[in-house]
């Protein structure tokens, strides 16, 4: 039997509109209100926007868009965004996919789409029918754990270790400072998804880039991966949301310890592993895309430029202030030592 899914998906990014200008410090309702009427005539019935400013948005039915005070934007006429997702069926259609698409193709001949180190993407995914299982959220833990570092070689810097994206390896702590073998049998040793919810996620943080806490929420069951950076095009979020589907697929049928044993932790062993098994709907086109990206070039130099630029230089420069300190305390050591065995010398060898 296939296992089927459900995903939501929540996306960052600055909105800047083009045909209008407003105050900052008014009403951001009403602004949102604006978007979303001269949006909404040229969009699907099934890809509506909804205003879900000062609203919850919990389990949302239609695609909406709300405040996140986490996107910080200090440009003038610009307005910090969630794009939200009602839940979507994972499947061989490209309804879903063709909505997305639809809605950013719209905010761009309404709105400039922006993105800054402050935004991201954030992917839940569910299963159809059936609760995420105890040795599937295992599976995954342990795989998560084990890929960590290839999985960060796709992301730029500012998505990797900070503090609202924890290492569950490294910063949960009853996991922080152990090793990968380590870290594998005290996930066998869970009895309980509140025990490995706690393991991977200490203390009921959400701020970790693979967040199980839902699995807490009866009516949830979301499997969360928190780390995608922010995005200005339908096609890159999409990347990511079959990389999280098919990652979590693989995780589910395949044996921790045959991938310790058998698959290298590189970019290569992260395919073969992804593509063993693929779920119904899978679009293995968007994955390839998304592991031939170097996002810490772009991250550098293309997405955010003046920042990418000047971080290097920072960087180089205290690279180089190191080097020079070590050199010098070197040269200094070597002199201290010279002169101590001249002293010796002088003072301390045998007369003749």
């Amino acid at each position: 039997m296939y296992s089927r899914y459900r995903v939501g998906i929540e996306i960052e990014f600055i909105l800047k509109p083009i045909n209008f200008a407003f105050d900052p410090l008014g009403k951001v309702r009403a602004v949102v209100a604006q978007i979303i009427s001269e949006c909404n005539p040229h969009l699907r019935p099934t890809a509506q926007l909804r205003n879900k400013v000062d609203k919850p948005c919990r389990r949302p039915e239609f695609w909406s868009l709300k405040t996140d005070n986490s996107v910080v934007s200090y440009e003038w006429n610009t307005l910090p965004l969630e794009l939200v997702s009602p839940v979507l069926t994972y499947d061989e259609t490209n309804a879903w996919r063709d909505d997305l698409h639809e809605i950013f193709r719209v905010l761009k001949t309404v709105c400039e789409i922006k993105v800054n180190p402050s935004c991201g993407v954030h992917i839940h995914i569910s299963r159809i029918g059936e609760p995420w299982k105890l040795e599937t959220l295992k599976e995954l833990s342990r795989n998560a754990m084990y890929f960590e570092k290839v999985i960060d070689s796709l992301l730029p810097r500012h998505r990797v270790g900070n503090e609202l994206l924890q290492s569950s390896r490294y910063h949960s702590l009853p996991l922080d400072g152990k090793s990968m073998l380590d870290c594998v049998f005290l996930v066998n040793d869970c009895v309980s998804v509140p025990h490995l919810v706690e393991l991977m996620n200490f203390q009921g943080s959400r701020y970790f880039a693979w967040n199980l806490t839902n699995m807490l929420d009866s009516g949830r069951q979301t499997v969360e991966f928190r780390q995608p950076p922010g995005m200005d095009t339908a096609e890159a979020v999409l990347q990511w949301v079959e990389f999280v589907v098919l990652f979590l697929h693989a995780a589910k049928r395949s044996t921790t310890l045959n991938i310790l044993c058998n698959t290298a932790c590189s970019l290569a062993g992260l395919r073969w592993f992804l593509s063993i098994y693929k779920p119904v709907g899978y679009d293995s086109r968007a994955v390839d895309e998304l592991l031939s990206a170097s996002f810490e070039q772009k991250q550098r130099w293309l997405e955010f430029p003046e920042e990418g630029r000047l971080a290097e230089q920072a960087r180089l420069a205290e690279q180089a202030r190191f080097a020079e300190q070590v050199r010098l305390a070197e040269e200094a050591d070597v002199a201290e030592q010279a002169a101590f065995a001249d002293y010796i010398e002088k003072n301390y060898s045998p007369r003749s």
